[in-house]
Parts: C-alpha cells; structure tokens; sequence
C-alpha cells in the first residue's frame, strides 16, 4: 500500500480524493506561504516552477491544492526536510492541533 501521507514538523501533506465543492479554487503562479513559525519565525512554504498547473483553497481546517501536471511542487521549511509532491491529485494540507478536555489550539513552532 502506498503512503498518502507525509509531515514536515507540524504541517502535513496527505493526499485525497475530492475537496468539498464550496472551496474557491485560485491558480498558484509560484510560491506561497501555508504555515508561520510562531516561536522560531521559519515558514512553511509551497513552491513550484511557474509553468506548473496548479490551484490552491483554503478553509478552517487549513490548505487544499489541486496539481494538475507532472512538475514537482515542493514543501521547505528551514529546519525540516523538504518534502515533495509529484503524483497528480488533490491533496490537504493540515496543520496540527493539540487538544486537551478544555480547549484546542494550534501547534505552535
């Protein structure tokens, strides 16, 4: 079986079947931020040559992307390891929360 899943820190890349109909879809040209290093003030950034096709969403629960091509899109963050999409498909991007039996919040990093 294949691994749909993959994590770099707190922010994970897991791949789906379908995104829900209401999130508005918006063409990524090259780069953007998914995730802000709270504490050590690194990001989480998405990366992809220009020429890519892809599209991006988001809602509460955190990012979605649409790739549509063969091109790579990439994960980087400064202390963790790249990590890297090249499969078709659409995929969530999640940032993790912690839970306690009074509240949730973020993870911070």
């Amino acid at each position: 079986m294949k691994n749909n899943m993959k994590f770099q820190g707190d922010v994970g890349i897991i791949k789906i079947e379908k995104a829900d109909k209401e999130l508005q879809w918006k063409k990524m040209k090259s780069g953007f931020i998914v995730a802000y290093g709270e504490l050590s003030g690194h990001n989480h950034k998405l990366v992809c040559d220009p020429e890519t096709i892809i599209e991006i969403a988001k809602d509460e629960r955190g990012w979605f992307i649409k790739k549509m091509d063969d091109k790579e899109v990439s994960l980087v963050h400064d202390s963790h390891e790249t990590q890297t999409i090249t499969e078709r498909g659409t995929y969530f991007i999640p940032i993790q929360r912690e839970y306690n039996e009074i509240s949730e919040r973020r993870v911070l990093d």
